[in-house]
């Protein structure tokens, strides 16, 4: 979360997160939820947590044998 301050306060054009809720527990994953549903920043997201995939983003792709589908 400390990480995620950091770079906003950058004041980043775009995010690319990888695995952002690796080993963050549910209250934790629900505020950084909070938080990107509010930034009005574009942000591209690498994960495998369906759930947060689902509350955070308006389009899913997903990558078989090297293609984005």
């Amino acid at each position: 979360m400390v990480s995620l301050a950091t770079v906003l306060a950058m004041r980043p054009e775009a995010l690319l997160l990888d695995e952002p809720t690796t080993g963050l527990d549910e209250d934790v994953t629900k505020r950084i939820i909070q938080i990107l549903n509010n930034l009005d920043l574009s942000y591209i997201i690498a994960s495998h947590d369906k759930n947060f995939l689902n509350e955070t983003t308006q389009k899913i792709c997903k990558l078989n044998d090297g293609k984005i589908r």
